[in-house]
């Protein structure tokens, strides 16, 4: 849906890379541009906490960034529990809940090396590996990801990892099959 441009913008952020992209956390939502900013279109499918304070991109794909979220600006600022959450967008969406509800508003988020760092109202930093980041980090350098949780995924992927090890160590023993058989010495039987 495209919107005008939030009065009460808390965050805007561009991509370093992706031409004319731009991110918006607001009080009323987030928004992102693909003309760098003439034109808006709301981004809250998924959250149900709107008043979004702070935002951040990740530096290798223009489709993911980060918000945290609370229902409204009396939880995000007092000393009441602010119920906030940090959320992702990936591709098209939706926002997906990355942590339960926090007491404290997460006030700033940095990407960085595949961490999502979170630095909140009472000063606390929190550092959590994003799955998808570290995946893809890992596919670039050529390395086999298996993915998992142990509340999405994890039976799946303890298989996969079991198939993949095994794959692992059969190809080893071929290879030192293969290799002790091309360096034994040669036995004479001398003449």
């Amino acid at each position: 849906v495209e919107r005008q441009l939030e009065l009460d913008a808390h965050a805007l952020a561009w991509h370093p890379k992706a031409r004319g992209r731009a991110y918006e956390a607001a009080g009323d939502g987030s928004a992102w541009s693909f003309d760098g900013g003439d034109t808006w279109w709301a981004t809250d499918e998924g959250r149900d906490r709107h008043y979004v304070w702070a935002l951040a991109v990740d530096q290798l794909d223009p489709d993911t960034w980060f918000v945290s979220a609370a229902p409204g600006a009396y939880h995000a600022h007092t000393d009441r529990p602010a119920e906030a959450h940090v959320y992702r967008w990936h591709g098209r969406g939706p926002w997906e809940p990355l942590t339960g509800a926090s007491d404290v508003m997460p006030y700033a988020l940095a990407v960085g090396n595949g961490d999502l760092f979170a630095g909140y109202r009472d000063g606390r930093i929190d550092v959590s590996s994003d799955g998808e980041l570290v995946a893809r980090l890992c596919a670039r350098m050529g390395l086999e990801v298996v993915r998992g949780s142990s509340s999405r995924g994890g039976a799946s992927a303890l298989r996969a990892l079991t198939r993949s090890l095994a794959d692992c160590l059969r190809n080893e023993r071929q290879h030192a099959r293969r290799w002790r058989t091309n360096t034994r010495p040669k036995l004479s039987t001398g003449s």
